[in-house]
Parts: structure tokens; sequence; C-alpha cells
């Protein structure tokens, strides 16, 4: 009897002073969507946590009562009073700041549970159109390009190279499924609608176990939701296209509940070219040209009456191409197209107060096709290729909050592809092509677990692992990454980062190097081509100045095992009898090391950033360059970039500016000629030459405004490359042909193709 009674006393006391669990869902007041990043805080106490990725937030805290503080940048802070005497569910709205949203484009994340990541940055949309572009066109990764450790590959691509990688080596997500293809226009925008996009989060080092299949970055992409309040129209035409979205609720009975979002996007260019077709056509012109490109995003958010969440989105681009040239008897039509489509299902449930559960169903599919068709009196001579490839990607994964210190992260993916690397036509019976029309059949399963784990105030990780067993045919690879996030809170907002990640990537791109045009063919790991591998260190110092200013400094070291190059002048259009793997070197080796220094002010009507990289970035093959190690093709030395945005108090002007430098990229030159009649181009040492530094200044002016029907309407004005600096997009050699052999005026003569643009858009709120 006596043990009873201290049973029942101790069973008492536990009750009395136990924990119970605060979770819920933050949204938006005026969208209904959910919020990502929002900081929850016990005011008072240490206990504290961020809303993920879907708005859900969980902690526990001693039965008591307590003032929950809700913020988020550009959100009016809420405070909200609790009696936590059971376990307590949710639902919070945050209504937008009435005073001016002049936080900086770019920022990091607060996220409580990975703050321990290094190299992680986030952009918010809402200030991304504000960022000087091509053509007035707001670009996703034209801004990603505008912070340290991020370059574009070539001027007018929408390709990014991220700490030494190659653009194949980015994994890019549009709503959990990947997406290959980032060009539109031969690459001078990118793909992604920024009206369509709701959040970006970008990781140059410290992956977390949940993201795989690349080595060099990940930038998952979330669509928007659509508005579940009320519907909305909103319409934008600028010199290059023009987009219309339209979001609300699915029905008056599922207001504030569920939700529709559609963005088109259309250029429309062919108006213009018309008249030199119909010459053509009619036998008054000797060329005509055509290009037309759309981009249609659509998305559907329906809770059920579980109080889970389901969600259907879709991504569908395309790009056309094609030229015309000839005669009456003898006519040429070139065509390239490519293009993108994604469609994603995912359930959304919270389970009890403590666990999250998301499970995804999705395909995507790229393909690429060029052609070529020649009639000579009659007689017809044609030529295509087709590269696709498709994944059917299944992935479920579980959030467990056990504790303030302890949340976990477990999942499965599995990814079943089909390569097909090419499918070639040709009239020339004499060039056999079976040994490249052959698709490939593979499978990429995946498990990983991670740890949040945050024992005291000053000290916060992320460790995990994830097992990867890549299958084709009847080779299997087996693989373990471990990945180790460590930061050290130090008194007066002074940070230090570490990370240690290894990455496997199953999938390699093929290039032909021709500049601006997306003609790439994807080959996966096979028996013969083991898959690429990286391991990075990075560490990082970061150290914030009262509420305005952020300055930071990280350093990475990054190495590349089995690479792959195509042989010396050997391409996949120039070998259309051989397989791929017969005309690449492999094993190849790299490394990448730099330092990245970034000082960002947040605050205030004037806002901005500077950012500069001091990187190296080495390849090393047995057969180039007798083996020795070369600048990579991207290797970007300096890199230095000053974005500055200014609005006035009314919000009625906005003003923006950016200027970026870099060092030139390597390329390889001729160092001599051989021979009298007939000579030789003699070549030195792979990239042994570089183009000239690459500069550039780009401005706008935004003036916001209502009409006679009080609607919101926006006027931009820009200049890209606004002191018209002539950049370097390629090298002709000049007095290199055989009709000049005997000459001796050879030179390297610099082409530039993207002067000084103007552009206007406007933009209109329907409601």
């Amino acid at each position: 009897m006596k043990y009873f009674s201290h049973f029942i006393a101790l069973l008492s006391y536990i009750t009395a002073h136990g924990q119970r669990v605060i979770s819920g869902v933050v949204t938006d007041s005026q969208s209904g969507e959910q919020l990502v990043g929002v900081s929850v805080k016990l005011v008072n106490t240490d206990i504290g946590c961020v809303s993920n990725k879907y708005g859900f937030f969980s902690t526990k805290a001693p039965n008591q009562k307590y003032t929950l503080r809700f913020s988020y940048i550009g959100y009016e802070t809420q405070l909200i009073d609790i009696d936590l005497r059971n376990d307590t569910m949710l639902t919070v709205q945050m209504s937008e700041s009435s005073m001016l949203l002049n936080e900086t484009t770019i920022r990091a994340t607060d996220n409580a549970s990975e703050n321990a990541v290094t190299g992680k940055i986030n952009i918010p949309i809402s200030r991304l159109k504000a960022i000087p572009t091509i053509l007035g066109e707001s670009d996703v990764f034209k801004a990603l390009s505008m912070t340290p450790g991020i370059t574009i590959g070539n001027e007018g691509t929408a390709n990014i190279l991220v700490r030494g990688g190659t653009p194949d080596q980015n994994m890019i997500l549009l709503d959990d499924v990947s997406v290959y293809n980032v060009s539109h226009l031969f690459g001078i925008i990118s793909i992604f609608n920024a009206d369509a996009i709701k959040n970006i989060d970008v990781y140059k080092a410290g992956f977390p176990a949940r993201y795989g299949g690349r080595i060099s970055s990940v930038i998952d992409i979330t669509m928007n939701e659509g508005n579940n309040k009320q519907a909305k129209r909103e319409v934008s035409v600028g010199m290059l296209s023009s987009k219309f979205l339209l979001e609300g609720p699915i029905s008056i009975e599922k207001t504030g509940k569920s939700s529709y979002m559609v963005s088109l996007r259309s250029s429309y260019l062919t108006p213009f070219l018309l008249p030199q077709i119909i010459s053509f056509n009619a036998g008054k012109a000797e060329n005509a040209f055509n290009y037309w490109m759309y981009d249609l995003n659509a998305k559907v958010n329906y809770q059920l009456k579980n109080k889970g969440q389901f969600f259907l989105s879709m991504y569908r681009g395309q790009d056309f191409w094609s030229a015309r040239e000839g005669t009456k008897d003898l006519k040429s039509i070139y065509r390239l197209n490519w293009g993108n489509q994604t469609y994603t299902a995912r359930y959304n449930k919270i389970i009890k107060s403590k666990i999250f559960l998301k499970s995804v169903l999705a395909y995507s599919k790229f393909d690429y096709f060029i052609g070529n068709s020649t009639k000579d009196k009659g007689k017809a001579d044609e030529y295509s290729l087709n590269s696709s490839l498709d994944d059917i990607t299944f992935k479920t994964d579980i959030d467990y909050f056990y504790n303030n210190k302890h949340d976990f992260k477990i999942g499965v993916q599995n990814i079943i592809r089909k390569s097909n690397p090419s499918f070639v036509k040709i009239t020339n019976e004499s060039i056999d092509v079976s040994k490249i029309n052959q698709s490939i059949w593979l499978n990429e399963l995946a498990l990983y677990a991670e740890d949040n784990y945050h024992p005291v105030s000053w000290f916060r990780s992320n460790i995990g692992l994830r097992f990867v067993n890549y299958s084709m045919n009847t080779k299997s690879y087996y693989t373990f990454e471990p990945r180790i996030n460590l930061n050290f809170l130090f008194p007066n907002q002074f940070q230090i980062k570490g990370s240690y990640t290894k990455m496997n990537q199953f999938i390699h791109l093929l290039s032909s190097n021709s500049v601006g045009l997306p003609n790439d063919i994807w080959v996966p790991a096979t028996e013969k081509v083991p898959p690429q591998q990286s391991e990075q260190f990075s560490l990082g110092f970061y150290k914030s100045f009262g509420n305005a200013y952020e300055f930071s400094v990280e350093n990475y070291y990054k190495t590349y095992t089995k690479l792959i190059d195509y042989q010396t002048g050997k391409s996949f259009l120039s070998a259309l009898n051989q397989s791929w793997e017969s005309i690449i070197y492999q094993n190849g080796i790299g490394k990448s090391y730099g330092s990245e220094f970034f000082l960002n002010k947040t605050k205030g009507l004037f806002t901005g950033w500077v950012g500069y990289t001091l990187a190296y970035n080495q390849r090393r093959f047995d057969e180039i360059n007798d083996g020795n190690w070369f600048d990579a093709n991207f290797d970007r030395r300096h890199y230095l970039n000053i974005t500055a945005n200014y609005t006035t108090y009314d919000d009625k002007f906005v003003f923006s500016a950016n200027w970026v430098y870099h060092t030139g990229q390597p390329t390889t030159v001729p160092i001599a000629v051989s021979g009298t009649n007939k000579f030789n181009l003699i070549y030195g040492n792979r990239n042994n030459f570089r183009m000239p530094d690459y500069h550039r200044l780009d401005v706008s002016m935004s003036i916001k405004g209502m009409t006679k029907k009080h609607r919101d309407r926006t006027w931009t004005f820009g200049l890209y490359n606004a002191y018209n600096r002539k950049n370097p997009y390629y090298l002709d050699l000049s007095g290199f042909s055989q009709s000049e052999a005997y000459t001796t005026n050879r030179r390297l003569l610099q082409k530039s193709v993207l002067p000084i643009i103007p552009s206007i858009s406007y933009n209109l709120k329907l409601k």
C-alpha cells in the first residue's frame, strides 16, 4: 500500500508537470495559402519552432499558460494566449504588414530545425519581380545568379553553375518532381513563371538526406496553391510574352478550404516574323524563321473530410523553332523543339499532433527533337533525332516531432526511369543507327532518415543518412550517403556552421557545347559508365548587426569522381553509328574550392547586398591535357555582384539596379599551324585561354497605381546592359581557314550578341 501511494504521488506529479503538444497550421489570411518558415515562439521561454514547407508546426511545453508569438517577414506579428492543459492544435491566420515590405530579396532561412544547414538560401517571390532582367521577364535563375557561389553558364543562357558544378549537377524540383531542362528562347529566360511560384529553397551545401540524385545543388520550387478566399485575376504584358493568372476557391462551399490556380505564359514573336514566312512561301525570300514558346502551370488544393489535403499540380512547357531557306528547286527546313511536362499528386495529413505525413505520386517527361529535311527537285533527304526521359516517382515522408530536442524525418523514394538518349530517323540507309536507337529502363530506390537535434540553446545539428540502390539490367549500384550539419550559436548574433555531404548522381548530360542551343543529351549510368560522385566540406561564419545588416563568409572544398566528357573531336550528332558509351572519356576527377562573402541590408527604404566569390574549378582526365589538371570550362575565378533596391515612402515607386562582374571563361584556342598547301591547327593545353572579363549593369523602375476602376496596376521600365558592354558570347578564329593558309593575320575575334536592351511591361490585377 505504501509503494502504491508513492506511485500515485509520482503519477500526479508527472501529470501536473508533464508536457503538452502545441501544433497547427499557419496560413495567409487573404489567400489561405500555408506560410513556410513562420517563427513560433513561447514568449519568455527558449521554446519554439518554425512551420515546415506545408505550414505545419509542432512543439512541446509544460502544461501552464503561455503567450505564443507568430512572426514572419512582411506579416504582422500575432500573439495568442493559451492555457496548455491539454494537447492543443491551432489554425493561425497571419495578415500582411500594413508597413512597407522592405525586406531584402534574398534572406537566410529562419527555420530552427534547419538552421544548422550551411549554404541554404531562400527567395521570397514577392520581391523577385523587382530584380531587373532581360526583356522585363522576372526570372528565378537570373535572381539566383546574383548570390555568391552561383553563376550563369554563358551570356544569354538560363543554366546556372553552383560551386564549380555543371548545369546537369543541379537537382531542380517543381512540386516534388524533377525538371530536366530549364531554358526558353535558347536560354535567354528560364521556364519558371514567377506568377506561378510560391517558394524556392536553394541548397549549395549541407544537403539534407531527403534530397539526392545530384552532386552540386538542390533547387526546390513549390507552385502557388491558389487563393481559397476569393477569385483573382492578373494580366501582364511585356515585350517578349504575356501572362495570365487565375485563382480562387473551387466552389462557394469550399471557400476558405480548397482552391485552384492556373497560370499561362506565351510568347508572340510569330506575328512579327509572319511577313518573312509569307514571302518565303511565295518564293520572294531566301529564308524565314519562326519561334514560339508557352508555359502552363495549374494546381488544385482540396481539403478532405478527414482534415487531410489533396493536391494536384501540373506543368507543361514547350519551345518551337524552325528555319527555312532555299529556292524553288532546293529547299531546306531545320526544326528544333524541346519541352518539359510534370504531373504531381500529393496527399498531406496531420496524424495526431506530432506526426505529419506526405505522400507523392509524380510523372515527369523531357523531350527534345532536332530535324532537317532537304528537297532537291522533288527528292527528299530527311534526318531527325528524338531524345526523351520519363520518370515515374513515388515517395512518402513522415515528420515526427518527438520533443523540443529531436524531430525526425524518415522516408522512402522510388523512381522508375525510361531513358531514350536518341531515336534517329534518316533516309541514308548506309548509316546503321541500331546501336543508338535503344531505350533503357532504370530504377532508383532510396531510403533516408534525418534527425534535427537541438540539445542546448547554443547548438543545433541536422544528421542524416541516405541509402540508394540504383539498378539497370543486371547491374546494381549500392551507395551510402552520410550528411552532417552542425551549427554553433554564440552571443551577439554570431554563428559558426559546418557540414559534410556525400552525393551520387545516376544520370549524365552530354553537351555538344553549342552556345545557347539546348541540344543536350541525357544518358544514364550503365554497366560501363558508373554514377558520378562528390564530397563537400563547408565551413561558414555568420554575423548579424542589429536587425538590418547580415554578414557571412562561407568556405567550401568539393571533390568529384567518375566524371565523363566527349572524346576530342567527337559529338553525339557526329557519331550516329556508335553508342554514346564508345565516344566519351571516363573516370575523370575534379575539385572546386573557394570562399563566398555576403553583406546584406534587409530593412529600410534602401535595401540590397554585395556578394563576392573567389573560386577555383579544375578537372583531370588521363586522355586530356596529357593527364594534367586544367581549369574547367565554367571556372570563374572572381565573381562580384552588387544589388540595390529603393522604395519610396508611399510605396509608389521602386527603383532597382544590379551590377555583375566575373572573370572570363576558359576556352581552348590554337597556338600554331603546320603545313603549307594544307595545314592543321595545333592546340596546346586544354582551356589554355580566357575570354575577356564580363560585366554588366541592369536597372529598372516600377510605378504602382490604381486604374479608374480601382484595380492595382504596375508599369515597369528597364534597361538590360545599361552601358552597352560588348560582353563575349564566343570567339571566332580569323585567318585559320584553309583558304587563308598563307595569311599571317590570324586573330581571335570576340562575338557579342546582347547589347543594351530596353524593356517595358504592364501588370493589371483584376478582381
